[in-house]
């Protein structure tokens, strides 16, 4: 004979007939019999538990139910079922559970003789049933009656998903042994087989809203619910899916979806887990308030809950009470010695907020040693460790950080801006160490993220720093979108350098903000209501070409309202007109049409409209953004020098004289050669 399993042992030598019985009703409970009543102990009558019935006004007990240790079982069982009749007439059927083997043989006699003879279905379940149920589908009572852990099967993992739901605290131990794709296949073939099984839905439930497939999981919920509409657990599963699809999506619909059953089942239940489901999606739909409270009511019913402790340390984080907020990680921890989450918020809030990068760096490190593959479960996780890294000055380690990052994610913002910052110091203050890194990443980084002004002022800088300038100009046109030589045509026109255009781009979050309320369309309407219908490349030349000046006038107002010189203002605002009188000028006959006409007669009007209007749009421009930085400076409005004390008297006509002959140069007008 093979030896025995450590269940057959235990159910063999080690269970009393009181805890097997208890045992046998578990099982049955968990197939089925639900209106199962224990019943045994002396004077039962022959029943160990029984099925209650009501008929009118009166319960009848249609089902028996008797357990068995004995080896010598079938005599038992052969006694005590006239018993039974005797004590209760109504019974029809009797569920027979033995720890001894019964052959199928046996089983057909016993089935046969007692419905002949009494008027009774026998049911039998067995040592091998037992045994099946034990090591294959509920470890969990062994563990309850045995007091040991039997090795965990799919099938076992499979009836533990369905009877106890999923989460994040019982999955490292239930995928332990195998993967949740094999339970998954394992209730998707019970679907299959058996479409109306309402826990394999369920269970099929859990498992694609662990593996992330939302769809999936809301589909099999569906399901589920049609089958035991009045199902709170299937309710609240669908609204876990919703709230974790919203999440994910940036849906408020399904956040709100969720919020409605969460609030529902906080009131109808009023369990911890309730008011912390509740609390964690009005916390994501920013209803910090309303999150606290439902926090704080969460930890009334259960103190002892380290993920809600952390959670509202999160929203406190929110509110930006971050005394109190440092006390719930600290709780959590205590609670939870290894809840990473808690690690991570406890080292970012005193990194950004107390400054302590030091203490944050050793609390990420801690973290990384509970789980290795931090950075797969929480994304943001990179970013935190290498800011920490880099405000500690650990720069080398900061860096080995984000280019671990970036070989996943490539194209995280926030990972590439974070590089940017580091080594736009870098390698200014260090060249011979970082000058060569920082060049490699800065021309992968214009050639990728479209449009990149910070980052190809950079770029531009450090080109200049190795002698290859004009290199730069290949990169701004492929940011910015231009045909090779388009842009830098006009800038060259215009006398603009390489340095002047990283100066320029560096301004572009002030210049970004300085169109919004002085937009560069108006001086194309302006042009096109005088008759002129400019050419459609006009408009994103000009706007590039024009934050030159723009970093030119916000230098120079700075330091003349510093200084309260009302002759350096006038100064400044003469030499931003003259390198706007540049650009505008330089980009001379697209302002006129997309093309040279043919007839003589309107190259004329063109170029008499050019002349007259075109100095006006040179001065508005120049003026707004002259207001525009005196308000920025804080000078007072009103005590600013008079117009007409700072544009030269003589300045239209030379601007139209100007204009006449970059124009007569492109259009080749009387013979001359285009330039």
């Amino acid at each position: 004979m093979p030896p025995l399993s450590l269940v057959e042992y235990a159910l063999e030598r080690s269970i009393e007939p009181l805890a097997f019985e208890d045992l046998c009703v578990d099982l049955l409970i968990r197939n089925g019999y639900r209106e199962i009543v224990p019943a045994g102990g002396r004077r039962d009558h022959g029943r160990d538990a029984e099925c209650r019935v009501w008929v009118k006004d009166r319960v009848e007990i249609h089902t028996a139910f008797q357990f068995s240790l004995e080896k010598k079982w079938e005599n038992k069982l052969l006694r005590d079922i006239p018993t039974i009749i005797h004590h209760s007439s109504a019974v029809r059927s009797v569920v027979f559970v033995t720890s001894q083997s019964v052959t199928n043989e046996k089983q057909d006699k016993l089935r046969e003789q007692l419905r002949i003879g009494k008027g009774i279905e026998l049911v039998i379940y067995d040592r091998g049933w037992l045994l099946i149920q034990l090591e294959c589908y509920y470890p969990d009572l062994v563990e309850k009656y045995f007091n040991f852990s039997p090795d965990k099967t799919v099938s076992s993992v499979e009836s533990q998903v369905e009877l106890r739901g999923l989460s994040a605290g019982n999955a490292g131990e239930l995928f332990r042994n195998h993967s949740p794709e094999s339970v998954r296949a394992s209730f998707i073939a019970r679907t299959q087989k058996q479409p109306d099984d309402f826990g394999a839905w369920k269970g099929l439930a859990h498992i694609e809203n662990h593996l992330r497939n939302y769809a999936a999981a809301l589909s099999a919920c569906v399901r589920a619910e049609r089958l035991m509409p009045d199902d709170i657990n299937v309710k609240l599963l669908k609204a876990t899916i919703w709230a974790e699809k919203g999440i994910l999506e940036q849906s408020k619909p399904l956040l709100i979806k969720a919020l409605e059953v969460y609030e529902w089942g906080a009131n109808r239940l009023g369990r911890s887990v309730d008011f912390y489901n509740l609390a964690n999606v009005q916390s994501d739909l920013g209803e910090i308030e309303a999150a606290e409270e439902n926090y704080r009511k969460a930890l009334a019913l259960d103190p002892n809950s380290a993920k809600t402790w952390k959670n509202l340390g999160s929203v406190l984080f929110k509110r930006k009470k971050h005394e109190e907020e440092l006390h719930c990680y600290e709780q959590a921890l205590k609670l939870d010695g290894k809840l990473v989450e808690a690690y991570l918020c406890k080292a970012n809030t005193l990194c950004v907020v107390f400054g302590k990068a030091e203490e944050a760096v050793r609390l990420f490190r801690i973290a990384y040693e509970i789980e290795p593959n931090l950075n797969d479960q929480w994304a943001h996780t990179p970013y935190w460790y290498a800011t920490a890294l880099a405000d500690s000055g650990e720069i080398k380690e900061a860096l080995v950080q984000i280019d671990s990052a970036l070989n996943f994610h490539p194209d995280s913002p926030y990972m590439l801006n974070l590089k940017a910052a580091l080594l736009s110091n870098l390698w200014d203050e260090n060249p011979s160490q970082y000058l060569d890194q920082a060049l490699e990443f800065f021309r992968f980084r214009v050639s990728s993220i479209h449009p990149d002004y910070p980052g190809l002022s950079i770029l531009l800088s450090i080109l200049v720093q190795r002698g290859v300038p004009e290199e730069g100009w290949r990169f701004i046109e492929i940011n910015l979108g231009f045909k090779p030589d388009a842009l830098r045509k006009y800038a060259d026109r215009a006398g603009l350098s390489i340095v002047q255009m990283a100066d320029g781009f560096a301004m572009a979050p002030q210049y970004e903000e300085f169109r919004d309320s002085s937009i560069l369309k108006d001086h194309l309407v302006r042009m096109f209501h005088y008759g002129l219908n400019s050419s459609n490349v006009l408009e994103p030349l000009l706007n590039h070409l024009l934050m030159v000046p723009h970093r030119l006038m916000h230098d120079g107002i700075r330091d003349a309202v510093a200084a309260g010189s009302k002759k350096e203002m006038c100064s400044v605002f003469r030499d931003t007109l003259g390198q706007v009188s540049d650009i505008v000028l330089a980009l001379g006959s697209l302002w006129l049409s997309e093309t040279k006409p043919d007839e003589k007669s309107e190259q004329t009007r063109l170029l008499s409209l050019g002349v007259v209007y075109l100095a006006e749009n040179i001065i508005t421009e120049t003026a707004r953004l002259y207001g525009y930085y005196l308000g920025q400076f804080g000078f007072p409005r009103g005590q600013e020098p008079d117009g007409g004390d700072i544009i030269p008297d003589d300045f239209n006509s030379e601007v139209g004289v100007r204009f006449l002959d970059c124009v007569y140069k492109e259009w080749n007008l009387g013979g001359e050669e285009d330039s």
